[in-house]
């Protein structure tokens, strides 16, 4: 649970049960270390969020409370419940479950829970866990109503499916494709459309992200790969029933611009330029980040603004995509004939498989076919 206010007034509580209620707040932090309160104005000093842990019983309620040993600065609230998780984790005991609770209905929270998990919660030998772990996630005005995810259950299920390292690392990642605070969603790209393109293609599902292990700490360091994520949207951005393979990029972009014989569409359905896609690729680098420091409390938040993509005009933060992305003239970007688009379409084209047409189901002798009856309509009678 993350709250200020339950930090601070925790006695209080009329809870009269025997429970351990951990609360995870800014109420509590570390003292100040600079030498003098002028020093810390000019230059503040880091100072980290503490959590508490609080006992009652179902005598006399509120019984006590302690600090935990956590180092929180990451002022994130899914980072804090990832880093709260891992904490525990060698402290319970087999077969006990947990369950994360959020009450802001993000669901980012999911694709940080799963990187948390797979990379850190104690497994048996045979590589089950030892402990299962939901995410429950209650979306604002919605009444009551609760998503659960089962986190262990879907990390187990895709260990098993693809045999691969590291997948539930990439499913976490891939997840973030698909749009979040940092990284911009592209028109008509579904979470689900980025996930099948990925799981579904052992080249994007194996290369599209760089895993490597830190020989300095043993933590993860993940980039992401332009060409591969860019062949990746190539992909999304084709025409249907057609080989992405057999169209070059300027072609697969200009078609999404305007199709052969067919009016301009709309520009949020146009594929970006290459410039603005390596932009992108820079803000995901630094969302990879991000999600790397679930599960280590003390870790820093990267510096978004150091690692491109984004820009400040006077207060404001936006996204910084290159010239490229805007047009005085739309002839600009129809450079290639459209026969050429064509005769490109044409090769591109994927041939559809005939199933074979059998005369009569094999093993049975052809019966005759029965002759539908033709009777007339009987007339109803009328009494007079």
């Amino acid at each position: 649970m993350i709250s200020n206010f339950m930090a601070g007034y925790v006695k209080e509580l009329q809870i009269m049960k025997d429970i351990v209620l951990d609360i995870d707040s800014e109420y509590y932090l570390s003292p100040c270390t600079c030498d003098t309160p002028a020093l810390h104005k000019e230059i503040p000093c880091k100072q980290f969020a503490i959590p508490i842990r609080s006992h009652f019983a179902s005598d006399k309620g509120y019984v006590c409370s302690e600090k935990l040993d956590i180092k929180q600065n990451k002022q994130e609230a899914e980072l804090a419940q990832a880093d709260w998780l891992c904490y525990i984790a060698t402290r319970l005991k087999e077969g006990e479950n947990v369950i994360s609770y959020v009450s802001s209905g993000d669901i980012d929270i999911i694709p940080i829970h799963i990187l948390a998990i797979s990379l850190y919660l104690p497994r048996k030998d045979d590589g089950i866990f030892k402990n299962n772990v939901y995410v429950v996630i209650k979306k604002p005005g919605s009444a009551g109503k609760l998503d659960i995810y089962n986190i262990t259950g879907i990390v187990r299920a895709l260990e098993m499916r693809y045999n691969e390292d590291k997948i539930a690392v990439v499913l976490s990642f891939s997840l973030s494709l698909g749009g979040n605070d940092f990284i911009p969603k592209f028109y008509e790209i579904s979470h689900e459309k980025w996930l099948k393109g990925i799981f579904e293609n052992e080249t994007f599902r194996r290369n599209l992200f760089k895993i490597r292990s830190r020989p300095d700490s043993g933590h993860l360091s993940v980039t992401i790969d332009p060409g591969v994520y860019i062949s990746l949207l190539k992909n999304f951005y084709c025409p249907n029933k057609h080989d992405a393979e057999r169209l070059s990029l300027e072609e697969v972009r200009q078609l999404s611009i305007k199709l052969p014989g067919k009016d301009v569409r709309s520009p949020k359905l146009w594929m970006p330029p290459i410039s603005a896609l390596h932009s992108i690729c820079k803000l995901i680098n630094s969302c990879l980040q991000y999600l790397l420091t679930a599960g280590v409390s003390e870790a820093e938040l990267p510096n978004f603004m150091e690692g491109g993509g984004l820009k400040k005009v006077g207060d404001v933060v936006e996204y910084e995509l290159g010239p490229h992305v805007h047009c005085d003239n739309i002839e600009d970007l129809l450079r290639n004939p459209e026969e050429d688009l064509k005769e490109a379409l044409t090769r591109a084209r994927m041939r559809r498989q005939r199933k074979r047409e059998l005369n009569e189901t094999p093993g049975k002798e052809r019966q005759p076919r029965k002759r539908k009856l033709i009777t007339s309509t009987p007339r109803k009678r009328r009494d007079v």
